[in-house]
């Protein structure tokens, strides 16, 4: 059976492809989004980012120079929290400063 073409759409939240950007693909229920370090604080209204997931840290190991990820998960939490309060967590973390 021959490879089927996909359609992504992908929503610059910012308006700059530097900033946030929220993916979707035709027929797939995920989501997936790109959020800077820095603009973690702008998400905070996002419901969307209440529940559970998987995430990625990318950065630069400051040992060797090269590039790393840490994935994570994240789990919806009684208290209405999800990824986005684990992401923060993780930007309080000085362990884990190494991620943009």
């Amino acid at each position: 059976m021959a490879a089927r073409g996909k359609s992504i759409n992908l929503f610059l939240m910012d308006g700059t492809a530097t900033g946030r950007v929220k993916c979707t693909l035709v027929n797939w229920t995920g989501v997936a989004y790109k959020i800077p370090r820095t603009d973690l604080d702008k998400c905070r209204e996002r419901e969307d980012l209440s529940q559970s997931g998987v995430y990625f840290l990318f950065g630069t190991s400051e040992q060797t120079g090269e590039p790393v990820v840490y994935v994570g998960q994240a789990g919806a939490r009684k208290n209405g929290e999800g990824i986005l309060y684990r992401l923060q967590e993780h930007k309080r973390n000085q362990d884990k400063d190494y991620w943009t």
